[in-house]
This record gives C-alpha cells, sequence and structure tokens, in this order.
C-alpha cells in the first residue's frame, strides 16, 4: 500500500479490515516480530509513534507545512538520489534522463522502456565516482539499472525494450529499486569515463502497474559524478547468485549457487568488495553471500536475513577476494502461491542476485556482470 500522502493513510488498510493504512501503520511500527521500519533500519522511537498516533486520533488534519528538501522522503530516498540513505556526497555533474516522458498505461502490469545519453569526452580520461537516481514516478518505478555502453549509440527516445540486451552488451553501472541509496565509491577508485570518445549510458527502466491505475507519466534521470583527478583503480559491478530456478508452488525453497574464483580473472591476486547490494522480488525472504576460503567462512558480501522488496538497502563490504575463494550465495524464498514460479525480471518473476560493486576491473575478454551466475553450480531445494 502507498504511503505517500494524506489521502493514502486515510484509505482503509487493504490487509486489516476496519482500519486505516495510518492505524496499520501505527501496528507495523509497534509490532517487535515484524516491525516497519524493517531491520537493518533503525525502529521508530517512541516519540515518533506517538506523534503519529496523535494526529490520527485528531482524525489526520490536512495542512501545508512542508517537509524541506532532502530527508528521508518516500521510495525514491533522501535528496533526490533515488535512495535510502544519506544525501548524495557530490553535486552530480552530468544528468541523462529521457527526451521525452514515458507515459505508464492502466494495462501496464509490466513495461520495460529503455533510454539513453551520453557522457561527453573532454581529452582526458575520468573517473565516476558516484552514481544515483532521481525517480519522477515513485508509484509505478519497479526498478531501473545504468549500462555503460561504450561506443554504442542509444537513443535518448523513450522505448520499449528487452531486459536480456544491455545485459550482454554494456557494463553494469548501478540498479536501483525502492530503499537503494547512491553508489558512492571510495577516494581509491571509480568507475572509468574514456579520454577521447563520448561514454554513451542506457538506462532501462521497469514499470510496473499491477493495481491498473490511471495513465501516468514519468521523466526519471540518471545521476553522475565525475572527476579528472584520477583515481588508483577502475571499478565495476558484478552479480553473484543464480539465473536459473523454478519455485514450486506453496513450498518454501531454498536457491544456493556456488562458484570458485578464477584465477585469470584475479590478475592482481585479489578483488577488493567494497558494496553489496542484494536483490530479490515479492516472495524472496533472505538473501546470503558468504566466502569460503580452505573450506573455513572468512567474510561475508552483503546479506540481509530479512529480506524486503520495499526497503531493498546496499551493505558496505570491504573485504578482498582471492583466487580459489569460494562465494556461496543463497536465496530463500517463500512461495505462497498456486503457480511455479521461475527467473525473470517481471514482478510475477524472482531473481536471485548480488550486486557487487568491487575493483580492480575484470579485463577478461568476454567477461560480464551476470558471468559468476552462469559459472556457478546452481541448485534448488526445500528449505530446511
Amino acid at each position: 500500500m502507498p504511503l505517500v500522502t494524506r489521502e493514502h493513510l486515510m484509505a482503509p488498510s487493504p490487509s486489516q479490515p476496519g482500519q486505516s493504512s495510518a492505524e496499520r501503520s501505527i501496528a507495523r511500527m509497534k509490532d517487535d516480530t515484524n516491525p516497519m521500519p524493517q531491520p537493518p533500519n533503525e525502529r521508530a522511537t517512541e516519540a515518533e509513534i506517538a506523534a503519529l498516533e496523535a494526529w490520527v486520533k485528531a482524525g489526520m488534519p490536512a495542512s501545508d507545512e512542508s517537509c524541506g528538501s532532502g530527508g528521508s522522503g518516500g521510495a525514491s530516498g533522501s535528496g533526490g538520489s533515488g535512495g535510502s540513505g544519506p544525501a548524495p556526497a557530490c553535486v552530480p555533474d552530468v544528468v541523462v534522463k529521457a527526451s521525452t516522458p514515458w507515459t505508464i498505461k492502466k494495462s501496464d502490469a509490466d513495461k520495460y522502456v529503455c533510454f539513453g545519453g551520453k557522457i561527453k569526452a573532454t581529452g582526458k580520461k575520468r573517473h565516476i565516482t558516484q552514481v544515483s537516481v532521481d525517480i519522477d514516478n515513485k508509484t509505478h518505478a519497479h526498478h531501473l539499472c545504468i549500462y555503460d555502453m561504450g561506443t554504442k549509440q542509444v537513443s535518448g527516445d523513450p522505448k520499449e525494450c528487452s531486459p536480456a540486451g544491455a545485459a550482454t552488451q554494456g557494463k553494469l553501472l548501478y540498479c536501483w529499486a525502492p530503499g537503494a541509496d547512491a553508489n558512492v565509491l571510495p577516494p581509491e577508485a571509480g568507475f572509468p569515463v574514456a579520454a577521447d570518445q563520448d561514454t554513451n549510458i542506457l538506462i532501462e527502466m521497469h514499470y510496473s502497474n499491477i493495481q491498473g491505475l490511471p495513465d501516468s507519466t514519468d521523466l526519471s534521470a540518471a545521476t553522475f559524478c565525475t572527476t579528472d583527478q584520477l583515481r588508483t583503480y577502475d571499478a565495476d559491478v558484478m552479480a553473484f547468485g543464480s539465473p536459473q530456478f523454478s519455485l514450486p508452488p506453496a513450498q518454501s525453497t531454498t536457491v544456493e549457487s556456488t562458484i570458485t574464483v578464477p584465477s585469470q580473472i584475479v590478475p592482481d591476486g585479489w578483488l577488493h568488495v567494497i558494496r553489496g547490494w542484494p536483490h530479490m522480488h515479492l516472495l524472496g525472504k533472505s538473501l546470503t553471500t558468504e566466502v569460503f576460503r580452505d573450506g573455513k567462512l572468512v567474510g561475508d558480501l552483503g546479506s540481509t536475513v530479512n529480506y524486503s522488496f520495499n526497503n531493498q538497502v546496499s551493505y558496505p563490504v570491504d573485504f578482498k577476494l582471492q583466487p580459489q575463494d569460494t562465494v556461496v550465495t543463497k536465496c530463500v524464498f517463500n512461495n505462497n502461491t498456486s503457480n511455479t514460479v521461475t527467473f525473470g525480471e517481471n514482478t510475477e518473476s524472482e531473481m536471485c542476485y548480488n550486486f557487487v560493486t568491487y575493483y580492480p576491473r575484470i579485463t577478461q575478454p568476454g567477461w560480464v556482470w551476470a558471468a559468476p551466475g552462469y559459472l556457478a553450480k546452481n541448485k534448488t531445494y526445500p528449505t530446511p
């Protein structure tokens, strides 16, 4: 249920007859077993709960007061960055958005739309130090991914597209879903920008209007901070997890993906993982990515044991992968539907990926962000 406007809060709770959405929110804030906000976010304070209770008791009166700029507003997070974390660490110098707004129709339960733009060449190599988003239509933006397409031209006009296209042609820079914060790179690393040729950026938007709401438009944007003060390492993103699984109906299922880090992709002897962003859909319950060395658990690449699709936080990581380390990703799903659910990018499908940011960038020919999932040994079994 949306909780953005006063009208949303006054509406009847879809899960608890006889309560408003505001009253249901208060109950969840007080619920110790299934609280809102979800972990790892901090619980609401007694003062915050009391303030909401007093407003509800007063009849939820309207107000023309403003909360001001920034803050933790809505699904897109703080300061227009599209995330739930702190305000952006820099002022973006590059903005990529579609040439015209896209119309999300009442019938668009799932719709993929792509558009692009450029980071102009300046004659000097640069590094991208931060990638964030400015979500325009928070109601229907299901997720988006941002790709560096190199010299491949991308139209600025928004058009329907296949989610599989960019996955095999571009380098993944960032993905956003409600709760995700900006991808801020550490001082020693950045995503490289070519010196003498424009870098083409592709934005892949996924819209979901499963409620059949009236037509509306979106003009979301990707924002970048760049610098010509080069950092020591080129950064990159890859995803651990499984792109191949099937979830039986009315069952809790674990999808396990295991990969041994190939020596040929680690020429420097290590890959420094700095960020993990676990991603599943509505049936996801937990996602863990652990590292084993000589059979012993030695690291965690950003795990969440209480996953919520509506609050997809990223986790800071400080771990150096070594050749022959074993990375095990486990996704636990509760398929409470009567249908078999398979891997896919649509809302009614599921995913099992932990997107990790790391450096130095793997330069092995043919390497793509999704390679770990296809190289891994995958298995599915009923959750113990």
